[in-house]
């Protein structure tokens, strides 16, 4: 994803006040990545990041920048969310533990990315159903008429994955 990155929206992540500002900087790389995609659906990995899971922030943002990489490496065009999640906890004032959910993550930032209709195609990490966001998003991208699929099991084959396998309802 770095390729679609200019230094302005850099710049403009690390100094964004708003959850509305991060999802302008998305649409904007979301842009760059459409007009370089020689056809290519836009996917978005989809899953448990603050809640559900494997319970943590840490360890599902390392799982979801495994699955984001493996996809890649077989073919997906990925849009990468990742580079947002640190602006999303400094705006918010986030901390682990929290017991309140920011709807307006899923509102501000979530909701204008799906409705642009520039991600194209989803696919679901195990146990989403166990995250508000990601189960708010399944039912948005319903709405939306958004394919939603599975992540490919057979591609989570890392040893840090394996060993919360179960957890994650996976099989070995």
């Amino acid at each position: 994803m770095e390729e679609y990155w200019t230094p302005e929206e850099k710049r403009r992540l690390k100094e964004a006040g708003k959850i509305s500002e991060l999802a302008d900087i998305a649409l904007v790389v979301l842009d760059r990545m459409s007009v370089s995609s020689d056809n290519r659906e836009i996917t978005q990995i989809c899953g448990p990041m603050t809640t559900g899971g494997l319970g943590n922030l840490r360890d599902n943002m390392a799982l979801f920048e495994y699955a984001i990489t493996v996809a890649g490496e077989n073919g997906f065009y990925v849009f990468n969310q990742l580079p947002f999640q640190d602006g999303m906890v400094r705006i918010l004032n986030w901390a682990p533990g929290q017991k309140v959910y920011r709807q307006e993550i899923l509102e501000e930032f979530y909701r204008p990315i799906f409705a642009s209709g520039k991600v194209q195609k989803t696919l679901f990490l195990p146990d989403w159903q166990s995250s508000h966001g990601a189960s708010w998003e399944f039912g948005l991208l319903g709405e939306l008429g958004i394919p939603r699929n599975d992540f490919p099991i057979e591609l989570l084959t890392s040893a840090r994955i394996v060993n919360h396998s179960s957890e994650l309802g996976m099989k070995r």
